[in-house]
């Protein structure tokens, strides 16, 4: 419980107490990709939001500042940071398949998690600014009909990886394969020739002509989505968002390895009493 309670505060998101690794019903249809800003955890908005924001703000996504407590005690919306599968089963139920770290297992083994959409909408906590926005399939510019029939295929048999070989919006490519591209190139990367996926829940490849609901529009920077390139990398390459998290779990280690040796080389007289 300790591993899931650090991955939460670190890396956010993590299971809820609804949250279950088994699919819970047969999945009969899409509502479409919901995206989530999580306005409660502090190292997103303080250290995964300003790396990344690198991208956005290449993108002409971002805002000028990250959300922060406001008189009033008031939140200015941020930009989504987790994503899933919005999707009804069979009996009329909606969840959200999605990428979770929790404790090693999630870390490791299996990260796949299957949200009740309440669950998943308390998880943001709307009441201090968070939010949530589901993105109907047709409105991605490479989604098809097929291809949602394929997604939908996968999503019946997919088995879970765990979060390290694959987040959020990686789990998401997998399902709808490698024809189906939802999210964009990491702009910054393409700026100096390296083509690799953003990985960024902020940059959904939405069609050009795409009409969303005014408050979804205004929370995804709609107009802004409109105008990114489209993608050239593969759909399974390593995204820059992932290689964001590997580099701050190698930090640790070496951060970890070095404190280790430095308490096995401490002179033994050190430690002798008297």
């Amino acid at each position: 419980m300790k591993y899931a309670a650090f991955s939460a505060v670190l890396f956010a998101p993590s299971p809820t107490r609804e949250s279950v690794q088994t699919r819970p019903g047969r999945v009969a249809a899409f509502r479409g990709v919901i995206i989530q800003s999580d306005a409660l955890n502090p190292i997103g908005r303080l250290f995964i939001r300003p790396v990344e924001g690198l991208d956005l703000l290449c993108a002409g996504v971002l805002d000028v500042a990250s959300p922060t407590r406001s008189p009033g005690n008031k939140t200015r919306p941020g930009l989504g940071m987790h994503a899933g599968l919005h999707v009804y089963l069979e009996d009329g139920r909606e969840f959200v398949a999605e990428q979770l770290c929790g404790g090693w297992e999630e870390w490791f083994v299996n990260g796949l998690h299957w949200t009740p959409l309440e669950s998943f909408r308390q998880r943001a906590d709307p009441a201090a600014g968070g939010w949530d926005v589901t993105v109907p399939m047709d409105c991605f510019r490479q989604m098809d009909p097929a291809g949602e029939e394929y997604a939908l295929a996968q999503l019946n048999q997919v088995r879970g990886i765990g979060f390290i070989h694959e987040d959020c919006t990686a789990f998401i490519a997998r399902v709808v394969g490698p024809n189906h591209r939802l999210f964009a190139d990491s702009p910054i990367m393409s700026a100096i020739g390296v083509y690799m996926r953003s990985g960024e829940p902020a940059l959904p490849l939405v069609k050009r002509n795409a009409q969303l609901p005014a408050r979804s529009a205004a929370l995804l920077k709609i107009d802004a989505l409109r105008q990114l390139p489209d993608p050239i990398s593969a759909n399974d390459s390593m995204s820059l968002r992932q290689l964001h998290f590997r580099c701050i779990l190698i930090s640790l280690a070496c951060v970890a390895l070095a404190g280790l040796v430095g308490l096995l080389r401490v002179p033994a007289h050190w430690t002798r009493r008297g």
